[in-house]
């Protein structure tokens, strides 16, 4: 086992282990907990058998596997940037509701005086 590989089954292992306890904890919705569970699992699955990625390699045509972990990284940081932009959304527009009714709140409160 080389040590990249130890690496990945570490920080898988912390993946794991941190997300078990935020949820427990009731700091992380379901969502997020899956997700990082797939992403724990994957990290130490891909470093107990690297020889996945060559199976990949060959699926996707590419020359290296150092190559193939490159692209599955990036496609995975694609698409975590995507939600991560969705929930921004959602945020945003949570927040000008809040900022509507604090505004109608006040305005009312102002009436009355």
């Amino acid at each position: 086992m080389r040590g990249i590989e130890l690496v990945g089954i570490l920080v898988g292992i912390y993946l794991l282990y941190k997300s078990f306890s935020l949820i427990r904890n009731k700091r992380e919705d379901v969502l997020n907990f899956i997700i990082w569970i797939i992403v724990g699992f994957s990290l130490i699955i891909a470093g107990l058998f690297p020889q996945i990625f060559s199976y990949i390699m060959n699926l996707l045509g590419m020359e290296r596997r150092a190559y193939t972990m490159f692209a599955i990284g990036i496609f995975t940081s694609y698409i975590l940037l995507f939600w991560i932009f969705s929930k921004i959304k959602e945020l945003k527009e949570e927040i000008s509701e809040l900022n509507e009714e604090i505004s109608i709140k006040n305005s009312i409160e102002d009436n009355r005086e």
